[in-house]
């Protein structure tokens, strides 16, 4: 489960900071900003094991060597499974995605 709260939206240029408090174990999150997954990855730190799409690729964070994996990018129309080692507060900034380009 995931949590979104304290968003931060400047309207001139429509950045957006979003918030999620993530629990140790598994969580579903996705995001109404762009993410790049590298600062995604950047921003779970030690604190994520695995993360997880809907069409079966993953990366999975190793001691000493980081993210590897074949999940090549975030896209904002699906969910994904990330699995926590600890609780993990995660803050990240982008540009909002305009919701009626992508189909769910």
């Amino acid at each position: 489960m995931f949590y979104t709260n304290a968003d931060i939206v400047d309207l001139n240029n429509q950045s957006v900071t979003q918030v999620w408090h993530l629990k140790k174990g598994w969580n579903w999150w996705s995001s109404y900003i762009h993410v790049e997954l590298e600062d995604l990855e950047n921003a779970l730190g030690t604190s994520g094991i695995t993360i997880n799409a809907v069409d079966y690729t993953s990366v999975l964070y190793e001691s000493g060597l980081g993210w590897a994996g074949n999940l090549t990018t975030i896209n904002p129309a699906h969910m994904y499974q990330i699995e926590m080692a600890e609780d993990c507060t995660v803050e990240l900034t982008g540009q909002l995605i305009n919701a009626s380009s992508f189909e769910i």
